[in-house]
């Protein structure tokens, strides 16, 4: 799952995306002691947590990491989403772009299947050789 993440950083914050196989977003934060004590790291989750939510249509099969550090507990409501809008609009197009290529790449395996000689041969329609001129 790690090759498939997509990550983008901006101010205190770095979003990572990987795909999930859902219909759904799931959602994590990681808040470290160093943005301060409980109260205020919580604070901070409560905050990102608002900011997401009008977000969450767009991040629909998509796990989402949200890692915060130190001077996020500075940052206003504003500039919090500010940052994390950045972090998305940077990381969504790549993460929906590599999700529709592993797709596409699955599709074209399904016709495809190991021989005995460790060959890749087509399951499909066989061509014929045309007959030779005689």
């Amino acid at each position: 799952m790690r090759a498939e993440r997509i990550s983008a950083g901006s101010g205190a914050l770095r979003v990572h995306l990987a795909p999930n196989g859902l219909d759904h977003p799931r959602i994590g934060f990681a808040i470290p002691k160093s943005v301060g004590g409980a109260v205020v790291r919580n604070t901070v989750r409560r905050r990102l947590r608002a900011a997401l939510q009008p977000r969450r249509p767009e991040l629909d099969g998509f796990d989402v990491v949200v890692r915060v550090r130190a001077e996020a507990a500075g940052q206003a409501f504003a500039e919090l989403d500010a940052d994390l809008g950045r972090c998305l609009e940077r990381a969504l197009p790549a993460a929906r772009a590599r999700a529709r290529r592993a797709a596409a790449d699955a599709d074209g395996a399904e016709g495809r299947r190991l021989a005995d000689n460790g060959t890749i041969t087509s399951s499909g329609p066989r061509r014929t050789p045309a007959p030779s001129p005689v």
